[in-house]
C-alpha cells in the first residue's frame, strides 16, 4: 500500500515540525522484537489506565515534554497538557475496550518509530448504557528511552474514524 508509507512518512514529518527530537530513518534501519515487546507492554499500560479512567496513569508513558497531535485537534506539548486531554476525555467517555496493535518498530538513531493500528469501543459517561461508538484508525508513534531504562512516548499522532453507533460495532 505505498499511500500508507506517504501518511506515516508525512506523520514523521509532521512529528519533526511539531518538536518531536526523531532523527531521519537511514538506509540501515532493523526491526528489534525486543523493543516491539517493550513497546506493546507500555501500549497495554494506556489501554487499561484509559479503560479503568485513569488520566495520570494513560499519560505517564508519555515523556515530560512529549507531543501529542491530537486527531482533528489542537498540538499537545508536555505530559501535563496529555494528562488534561486525557481528564477531559474521560470526564465525558468511558473507554470500554482500547487495542493498541504495532505493526512496526523500527530503531532509529536513539529512538524507536513505531506504528500499528488502534480500535476504541466507548459510551458516553452519561448514557453508559448507550449503544457503543467505534473509532479504528492508524498511528505513529515515535518513543525514547528514559533514564529509568524505560521508553517513554516522545510524539504521538493517531488518525481514527469514529463510526456512529448504528454503522458499526460487531462489523
Amino acid at each position: 500500500m505505498p499511500n500508507s508509507h506517504l501518511r506515516l512518512s508525512a506523520l514523521a514529518v509532521a512529528c519533526a515540525l511539531s518538536g518531536c527530537a526523531a532523527t531521519a530513518p537511514s538506509a540501515g534501519v532493523d526491526t528489534f522484537d525486543a523493543e516491539r515487546h517493550a513497546i506493546t507492554a507500555r501500549l497495554t499500560e494506556v489501554s487499561a489506565a484509559l479503560v479503568a479512567g485513569d488520566p495520570e496513569a494513560a499519560a505517564a508513558v508519555f515523556a515530560p515534554d512529549a507531543v501529542y497531535l491530537v486527531n482533528g485537534g489542537p498540538t499537545l506539548r508536555g505530559r501535563a497538557a496529555i494528562v488534561g486531554h486525557y481528564r477531559a476525555r474521560l470526564a465525558t467517555t468511558v473507554y470500554r475496550s482500547l487495542v493498541i496493535t504495532p505493526t512496526e518498530v523500527r530503531r532509529v538513531g536513539d529512538t524507536l518509530h513505531e506504528w500499528g493500528t488502534s480500535v476504541a469501543v466507548t459510551v458516553p459517561r452519561a448514557t453508559p448504557d448507550a449503544q457503543p461508538a467505534r473509532a479504528a484508525g492508524q498511528y505513529l508513534t515515535v518513543w525514547v528511552r528514559g533514564s529509568d531504562g524505560r521508553w517513554y512516548i516522545e510524539c504521538d499522532a493517531p488518525m481514527a474514524r469514529q463510526w456512529s453507533p448504528d454503522e458499526q460495532v460487531g462489523r
